[in-house]
């Protein structure tokens, strides 16, 4: 929904902006997490979790001129097909009211206002 939002935020101006859905993928992060480990070894264990392929799809995204004139497309990392937003994200009033909350500074209630 922001990806699109954005996009129609910079239609015309020849900036392409995406997004995609990597996929699992292995990278270490949540390593700490319990059964972070087990379930590292059972994706690489099926050949999936390879963070180069997750890698792979945001090269290609950034750099194939298939894509240059796509702008707030969502993508996903197995076959660079574009994914439908669920139809509740699909309304431009969702969207826009999204991009609107996620642009409000963060206010963090311990500091003073004005902080």
């Amino acid at each position: 929904m922001f990806t699109q939002e954005l996009g129609r935020q910079v239609d015309g101006t020849g900036v392409a902006v995406t997004c995609l859905c990597p996929g699992f993928n292995a990278t270490g992060l949540g390593c700490e997490l319990p059964l972070a480990g087990a379930l590292e070894k059972a994706l690489t264990g099926v050949g999936t979790g390879n963070p180069r392929h997750g890698a792979d799809i945001i090269v290609r995204l950034a750099t194939d001129p298939a894509f240059a004139g796509i702008t707030g497309g969502y993508f996903a990392a197995k076959t660079a097909e574009p994914l439908e937003c669920p139809e509740t994200g699909r309304a431009e009033s969702a969207r826009r009211t999204l991009w609107s909350v996620t642009a409000q500074p963060l206010r963090d209630e311990r500091l003073p206002h004005g902080a």
